[in-house]
């Protein structure tokens, strides 16, 4: 699949309608990435197969340590600039976390290339799944965490970073908050991640 033209947008809805259409290109390739598993669209809740339920679950992860660090960095998480917030919905964690999903994502692809997650660890019950034995949470949960721990060279400043310095994901969560909250407070410029690997 494959978008043929340039997108330009003019209004909120238009932007959400791109964000649609790239979201749809984006993990009709990613489906392609995770075989044997069998993924047709993204479907967050309740996830109706693994990796829908991989994915929800590390993007909660990052989305929690996200709205944790907004209320370290004296923010209220509630109040977002892209996502509306309703109910206890941490918007603004929602919207800072975009630039990890990535995390998530590549490493849902290393568990099935590396066949340390396969399809018997799941069952689905009334078109919901869950992780069917310990052993492959674990794992999940294991993987996720180094991947978080993981040591890169920072692409951006943030406070408490310089631009080439090492740090890590949830390191780096933190100083994004921080960054964000400089940006709110002091009129400071909001650089946003940018992944080169």
């Amino acid at each position: 699949m494959k978008i043929k033209k340039h997108l330009q947008v003019d209004s909120f809805d238009s932007l959400m309608g791109v964000e649609g259409i790239a979201a749809k290109v984006y993990f009709h390739e990613f489906a392609l990435l995770v075989e044997p598993f069998v993924f047709t669209s993204r479907q967050p809740r309740p996830a109706p197969d693994p990796i829908n339920l991989m994915l929800s679950f590390g993007y909660s992860l990052i989305y929690n340590r996200f709205g944790q660090a907004l209320l370290n960095a004296g923010l209220n998480p509630r109040i977002g600039f892209f996502h509306v917030g309703r109910g206890t919905h941490w918007a603004l964690a929602s919207d800072l976390m975009e630039d990890l999903r990535f995390v998530v994502d590549r490493l849902i692809i290393t568990l099935v290339k590396r066949r340390i997650i396969k399809p018997e660890d799941f069952k689905v019950i009334d078109q919901q799944c869950s992780f069917s034995n310990r052993d492959a949470f674990t794992a999940f949960v294991t993987e996720f965490e180094e991947a978080m721990n993981n040591i890169f060279s920072a692409p951006v400043q943030r406070p408490g970073y310089k631009k080439g310095e090492e740090v890590c994901f949830n390191q780096w969560i933190e100083a994004t908050a921080k960054g964000y909250a400089s940006f709110i407070y002091n009129n400071s410029e909001l650089i946003p991640f940018i992944a080169r690997y």
